[in-house]
């Protein structure tokens, strides 16, 4: 009886011991498969990298969809994968993998910038700009994020504080989107002196785009110094044939039509606004609504009314400006059409400090002159450091032979530009 117990006995430790090594030997099959499992994983996420190094992002995707298979949570191969999709022009799947990624690794600034982008090239800008906000509180030094914020404010049209942003990005680091993007906030500030220094760094460097050459060159023209825009212009067109300035020539003939309309060379202005206009790509529509006013002002300050009105209606029937609508008023009164000129509704955008000085020199030039004094301080009270105005009630005094007035009018202008040519030349005499 013993003996059975001690056979049975033995029987069940043999089979313990054989459960046992049975498991040992599963667990080290189950560790091998992972191992290899995890191996192959790196191996399709490595190729996945050199395809996507070649742009070949549609056979990054495929690896990486296997690295995935074989290890659901290798956190690099999803991020991998949104930036393949992101790049592929699917941004919506793309999200998808940014998201899974920054469940695992959420202080990841760049991941949150680059899914900022992401939501910006689907069309939604505040979920942008939360992205890129939370990418900068990650990580200050990220100046890549500061400069999507910037940027993110300035299609906004919200300027200042795209300023804070370019400017804490070129603390970090001189870069060029930044100074772009400060210089040209700074020229739809009105503060050239702000938008010349900088945009000129980038000129003289030859790293400048044609959109910021050409702000470069109306704050020059804006800041009174016509002849610097003149000069730049000119340059592109004939000492460097073959830059990409000349597929932007709009813009160069719209730098001479400014110019010259500010140095009161109408005839010139007249013909470069025109030219501007009818290069202008339907991509870059929204300049010509602006353009056309300038263009009517040109016509309406050389006393020609006619098309002086036809350029501020084409202008007004896309955007109401209330300059357009005083000045297609005032060209309807100078032609002594006063039925129409009555029928116009002064409403709609502002276009700013810079038109009332326009205005008021059409008035002047008509003398009646109260209605000249009235737009050149309304200018001033727009914007107190702005030359322009000053210089003309300078012209004004003078004309109304207030000698001691006019003097003093035009060293305010030329103490808040040294460079005013046209100040210095009637200080001068």
């Amino acid at each position: 009886m013993q003996k059975k117990r001690n056979k049975k006995r033995t029987r069940i430790f043999i089979l313990i011991a054989l459960i046992s090594s049975l498991a040992v030997i599963l667990a080290l099959l189950y560790q091998a498969n992972k191992v290899g499992a995890h191996s192959k994983s790196i191996q399709f996420l490595e190729s996945a990298r050199q395809d996507f190094a070649g742009e070949n992002y549609a056979n990054a995707i495929k690896h990486i969809e296997k690295s995935i298979e074989y290890n659901p949570n290798n956190e690099d191969a999803y991020l991998l994968a949104a930036k393949s999709y992101f790049l592929m022009g699917n941004p919506r799947i793309a999200v998808k993998y940014y998201y899974y990624y920054l469940s695992k690794n959420p202080r990841n600034s760049e991941a949150k910038r680059e899914l900022g982008n992401a939501f910006l090239s689907m069309g939604e800008q505040d979920l942008a700009l939360i992205q890129y906000k939370a990418a900068v509180g990650l990580n200050s030094s990220n100046f890549l994020a500061l400069n999507s914020a910037g940027r993110m404010h300035t299609l906004r049209e919200n300027h200042r504080e795209s300023l804070k942003y370019y400017n804490r990005s070129l603390n970090i680091l001189f870069n060029e989107p930044a100074a772009e993007g400060f210089g040209t906030s700074s020229y739809f500030l009105g503060d050239y002196k702000n938008s010349i220094p900088i945009l000129s760094k980038l000129y003289e460097s030859g790293r400048i785009s044609p959109f910021s050459f050409w702000k470069l060159a109306l704050s020059y023209t804006w800041e009174g110094q016509p002849n610097k825009a003149i000069e730049m212009a000119e340059k592109e067109l004939k000492d460097k044939p073959d830059n990409n300035y000349n597929n932007y020539k709009y813009y160069l003939y719209h730098i001479f039509g400014t110019a010259y309309l500010q140095k009161w060379e109408l005839n010139n202005s007249i013909y470069f606004l025109n030219l501007a206009i009818e290069n202008l790509p339907d991509s870059a529509s929204h300049d010509k609504v602006l353009w056309q006013y300038e263009l009517g002002m040109a016509y309406l300050l050389n006393n020609d009314n006619k098309n002086a009105i036809k350029q501020f209606k084409s202008s007004l029937s896309v955007t109401p400006m209330v300059s357009a609508a005083r000045a297609l008023k005032l060209a309807y009164e100078l032609s002594g059409n006063m039925e129409d000129a009555n029928k116009v509704i002064e409403n709609g955008l502002s276009i700013g400090f810079m038109s009332p000085p326009l205005l008021g020199k059409v008035y002047m030039d008509h003398a009646l002159y109260d209605k000249a004094e009235e737009q050149f301080l309304l200018s001033i009270s727009m914007k107190p450091d702005y030359y322009l105005p000053y210089e003309q009630l300078g012209v004004l005094y003078l004309k109304l032979g207030n000698i001691s007035l006019s003097r003093q009018y035009f060293e305010k202008s030329l103490n808040l530009n040294p460079q005013s040519e046209i100040s210095m030349s009637y200080i001068n005499t």
